[in-house]
């Protein structure tokens, strides 16, 4: 931005100390634009800038000041106009083309934006940012070779830099020069060889194409820079056994599990998709999942995830009891994810611990206000426990947080059902029973 004394110089006429009556208006009026700019006045500013203008006409830094005031209204018209103005006065000033371009911009203007970029470039060959908005504008008038072409001068200047190969990359990959997007991290890689993030952004990039053994050459060139990269571990313990091969895979898993150095949520991220596909005791994923799911236990103890995931294990091996041993230890480490709570409630019920299941789910009703999950557990197990108008409430409110969804409807009528039916109003039920058909439908 142009700062008040740069403007001043702009905008007044005459020698310094020499000011007439007609500046020291011009000055009043230039203080009150910038007043009412400040205070978020833009109408007021311009209406102010205009008056400037009508007695100052050569004034380019008024100009300028109206372009950036209609700009601010989204008037790229008025704004094109004013700007172009301020261009003309003054065309080797910088600010001002920079404003123009970004008017340009917004105004679809691309080849109006990319001459003033151009001229940019050669006032200032360093500046980064005069190459990435050129590239942006050529990428906007389907000119993505050209881009490329800018990127690379950048680069001949000031060296191969993350910011410029992720550009090139962007425009290479997304136009299907899957070769040339290679060569450019390649190009990164080799400028900056110890770094292993874009190592790991090659390694990752050359398995998305299936190239599989260059993939895993580069992962095993960071595990010689860092051994415990989580990453690279997990993807050639993953290649050497294959997820299709679950059972393989997980008995291959072991080291990873085991390495320290590997984040917790990287290792339960491989895992959870098996847990998904369990089908219940004995065979050996689910014999495997019970032995890492241990191990997790054993080695993040105050780790409410590895717990809640020990839960999942057991839930889906029918150890229902010991599941909800485990839900329990991981809400009393964080009793902020209502997910755990959600299995948690489901296998009181299942286990027919009522007033646990009461008692818990009045106090997950007080974490979670506003999840219809928490209402149908509280309000089912009173009805169960014979509290009918403690439950008939809490239905209610179910109700209202339901948001009309189609599953939630159905669940509440079951609750409604078994409500009436324990009342003794078995017209009523039926009754429920017969919306709920409708909602089946």
């Amino acid at each position: 931005m142009f700062c008040a004394l740069s403007l001043y110089a702009l905008i007044l006429v005459g020698q310094p100390g020499i000011y007439s009556e007609g500046d020291i208006e011009i000055q009043n009026l230039y203080m009150d634009a910038q007043s009412a700019k400040f205070k978020g006045d833009t109408d007021k500013q311009i209406e102010l800038l205009k008056k400037l203008i009508a007695k100052s006409p050569q004034s380019d830094g008024a100009f300028y000041e109206l372009a950036r005031a209609f700009y601010t209204k989204n008037d790229l018209e008025q704004a094109r106009k004013y700007g172009e103005k301020a261009l003309g006065l003054n065309p080797d000033n910088v600010w001002y083309a920079v404003a123009m371009t970004e008017i340009y911009e917004k105004s679809t203007q691309y080849e109006d934006a990319m001459v003033l970029l151009r001229k940019l470039i050669q006032q200032d060959q360093a500046n980064d940012t005069f190459y990435y908005r050129l590239a942006y504008n050529l990428l906007k008038s389907r000119n993505p070779e050209e881009a490329v072409n800018v990127l690379e001068n950048l680069e001949k200047i000031k060296g191969i830099s993350e910011e410029s190969t992720k550009r090139k990359f962007e425009i290479l990959s997304k136009t299907g020069k899957s070769d040339a997007a290679v060569e450019a991290l390649r190009q990164l890689c080799h400028a900056y060889p110890d770094e292993v993030s874009y190592l790991s952004n090659l390694a990752i990039y050359l398995d998305d194409l299936g190239h599989k053994e260059e993939s895993d050459a580069v992962f095993r060139q960071i595990l010689e820079l860092d051994p415990d990269h989580a990453a690279a571990n997990i993807a050639l313990v993953t290649r050497k056994n294959d997820k299709k091969n679950k059972t393989g895979f997980l008995e291959g898993f072991d080291a990873i599990v085991q390495n320290m150095s590997i984040p917790l949520d990287d290792k339960i991220k491989e895992i959870i998709p098996f847990i998904a596909t369990m089908k219940g005791r004995g065979d050996r994923q689910s014999l495997f999942l019970d032995t890492i799911s241990t191990q997790l236990v054993r080695l993040y103890p105050n780790e409410a995830k590895t717990h809640a995931l020990r839960g999942d294990v057991l839930y889906n091996m029918g150890d229902v009891e010991n599941s909800e041993k485990s839900y329990a230890n991981a809400i009393e480490r964080n009793d902020n994810i209502f997910s755990v709570w959600e299995q948690w409630l489901k296998t009181l019920w299942e286990l027919g611990q009522y007033q646990k299941l009461a008692a818990q789910a009045e106090n997950a009703l007080d974490l979670f206000p506003n999840k219809f999950g928490c209402y149908f557990m509280y309000g089912v197990v009173l009805v169960e426990t014979g509290k009918f108008d403690e439950a008939m409430y809490i239905l209610e409110e179910a109700t209202l947080v339901s948001g009309s969804l189609r599953e939630n409807i159905i669940l509440l009528n079951i609750a409604q059902a078994l409500l009436s039916v324990r009342n003794g109003d078995n017209k009523k039920a039926l009754k429920y029973i017969a919306d709920l058909n409708l909602q089946e439908i």
